[in-house]
């Protein structure tokens, strides 16, 4: 209201009332919270906080109160109320610790006072998200240069130490007791090289302790801790040997087992101690024999038999083989072995000595066998009369590479050689022939077929004749030379159409100079005139060509002459005819064949004799008749 006082000219007045009232307001100020969290929001340790920012009010006065809703939903107060004194901002009165893992809201709220409106916050900035604690977590990873080696090479690990965590690891450890093997030989060295397996690691912060076999890898002794976020590695290496194949274990079963140990004191007890393993399985070499014999019990005068199969069981290619197989002479020091023909393996083995000290081995060349194989021979011997007794036969065999405990494996296999009974030599005659010219016994009717006619007047030389010019006999011959000369079984077109040129004729001699002319027996040899012939000397004469001979007949080849005339000049030589008939001696007779006895064969052969001829003259001699 207003009044006016007057004055000596004035009269005083007051307001009329218009326009005299004035309506007074509380200011309306705003806050804006905003939160924040330390240790990167990890839940146990992270601090929250808040703060408020009071704007537009009129000098405002009073008080800000901060609560927290946390993950759980229950809200609490944040320390107490915040005295304010005009527009600014204001922090919350305490901290709190974020126990739980989820979202946290803060809210503001203010008190007013005479000027200003009370307020709350506007909801921005007010929540923070808590996630796991993030503390020191320390791995180890092992592994192993190569899952498998052979026995005798080197094993080799790589260990791998790393801190996932979010802090520094302290009181940094490592155990890693490293495998001795069975031989407890491995000495075990860390790579220092730099190169390959070792290439980035870093050697020089890890050592190895102990004495060979009780070796153990840990950290060297200034590496106690591991920032968060690095790494540290190494390669060790260890040369085994065959004595660290297990004995006891099937082959290719021995393992070598590394397992590592690493720790550190500031981790949490559950991540603490953490284990890694690798494992490297040694190969090796396990080579055996078996040895049966064809009949345990046979009659003196028949023919005894073995079969000799080397196997590798272990999983490496069993190197530096040898086979040592005395051969059983027989009571009479009379038996004459020899490889079954039959049999394709044979190649494989070779019989050496003389009748009374032979001996099965291995061919030259035949020093490996790789893992899973099988190589087995047939031997056969014609006894006599004389053999009564028992034929022990033992085999060893070895692989330079095998574990000492696989050396020298034997097999051993006997036959009992009875007395015959001369009321059956006529069987027994018949019987010895078949398994001297065919490799096998008469059925029963033919036995008795034979024995029949031989008792009604068959002489013996038709006899024998009848089984070595037989349909049976060529097939052994054919196949016999696919064998020798081309490598292979033949097929049944070849062996039907061989067959047929033997029974019209075609000698021996022949046959051989066919085989070795032909271009698959060329191309064996190496497909050089050269290698030809010398491979022809070899199969038919059975020892290497002179260099006077080798040129001369290369010389003859580039001048035109056919390989098939070239072989059967070998093979209808004396000298070719001459081993034939020290052969077939051995053979038929058991015995050697004196010189007289040769020349006069091979005398034969120019005459026209065949080798089906010699044969059956051999087994119808009272010689080989009276021993069987």
């Amino acid at each position: 209201h207003a009044s006016y006082s007057g004055d000596s000219l004035n009269n005083g007045a007051v307001d009329d009332g218009q326009n005299e009232s004035v309506t007074t307001i509380k200011a309306c100020p705003t806050i804006a919270t905003c939160a924040s969290a330390t240790a990167n929001n990890s839940a146990g340790s992270a601090e929250l906080s808040d703060s408020v920012t009071v704007s537009g009010g009129d000098n405002p006065t009073g008080t800000v109160t901060f609560t927290l809703t946390q993950p759980d939903g229950t809200t609490v107060p944040v320390g107490t109320a915040v005295t304010i004194n005009g527009d600014g901002t204001y922090n919350a009165s305490t901290t709190v610790l974020a126990t739980q893992v989820g979202t946290y809201t803060f809210h503001a709220s203010y008190s007013g006072d005479s000027l200003n409106d009370g307020a709350v916050d506007d909801g921005q900035n007010e929540s923070l998200n808590i996630t796991q604690q993030q503390q020191t977590q320390v791995d180890i990873l092992k592994i192993a240069d190569q899952q498998s080696i052979d026995a005798g090479q080197t094993a080799g690990f790589t260990i791998k130490i790393s801190n996932d965590g979010a802090n520094t690891a302290t009181g940094l450890t490592l155990n890693d007791p490293l495998p001795p093997g069975y031989g407890n030989d491995i000495n075990w060295q860390i790579d220092s090289s730099g190169m390959g397996y070792g290439a980035g690691t870093q050697p020089a912060d890890f050592v190895i302790t102990g004495p060979v076999g009780n070796q153990v890898l840990s950290l060297a002794p200034s590496i106690t801790s591991l920032p968060a976020g690095a790494s540290i590695s190494v390669n060790i290496t260890g040369q085994t040997s065959l004595n660290d194949v297990n004995p006891n274990l099937a082959p290719c079963t021995t393992t070598l087992v590394n397992t590592a140990t690493v720790n550190a004191c500031n981790e949490p007890a559950n991540d603490q101690n953490a284990q890694a393993t690798a494992n490297v399985t040694l190969h090796s070499v396990d080579v055996d024999v078996s040895k049966t014999a064809d009949q345990s019990q046979i009659v003196a005068g028949q023919m005894a038999g073995f079969t000799v199969q080397i196997y590798n069981q272990g999983c490496v290619d069993a190197t530096g083989l040898t086979l040592s197989d005395p051969l059983p002479e027989g009571a009479g020091n009379d038996i004459f072995w020899r490889l079954d023909p039959k049999q394709n393996s044979s190649e494989y083995f070779q019989i050496v000595g003389g009748i009374g000290q032979q001996q099965l081995e291995l061919a030259p060349g035949v020093t490996t066998l790789q893992p899973g194989a099988l190589i087995s021979v047939h031997i056969i011997g014609q006894t006599s009369v004389n053999d009564v007794g028992n034929l022990d036969n033992t085999a060893t065999v070895n692989a330079s590479n095998e574990p000492s405990f696989e050396d020298n494996a034997q097999a051993s296999a006997s036959i009992a050689v009875e007395q015959n009974d001369q009321n059956n030599a006529q069987q027994l005659y018949v019987r010895a022939a078949f398994e001297q010219v065919l490799y096998r016994q008469p059925d029963q009717a033919t036995l008795a077929s034979f024995v029949n006619a031989l008792d009604n007047g068959m002489s013996r030389a038709t006899f024998a004749m009848t089984l070595t010019h037989s349909s049976e006999y060529y097939d052994d011959v054919v196949s016999q030379a696919y064998e020798h000369y081309l490598g292979r079984t033949p097929d049944a077109t070849g062996l039907h159409y061989w067959n047929q040129q033997l029974q019209a004729g075609l000698t021996d001699e022949q046959l051989e100079a066919k085989f070795i002319g032909s271009s698959e027996y060329y191309q064996h040899s190496g497909g050089t005139d050269k290698g030809w012939v010398d491979h022809m000397y070899f199969d038919l004469l059975g020892r290497a060509p002179d260099l006077q001979g080798e040129t001369y007949w290369v010389a003859a080849l580039a001048g035109g002459a056919s390989r098939s005339s070239v072989a059967l000049g070998f093979a209808a030589s004396a000298e070719r005819e001459g081993n034939i008939v020290q052969e077939d001696y051995e053979t038929f007779l058991g015995r050697p064949a004196s010189a007289s006895e040769v020349n006069g064969w091979v005398m034969g052969f120019e005459n026209g004799l065949t080798n089906e001829d010699v044969i059956a003259g051999f087994i119808a001699s009272n010689e080989f008749y009276q021993d069987h």
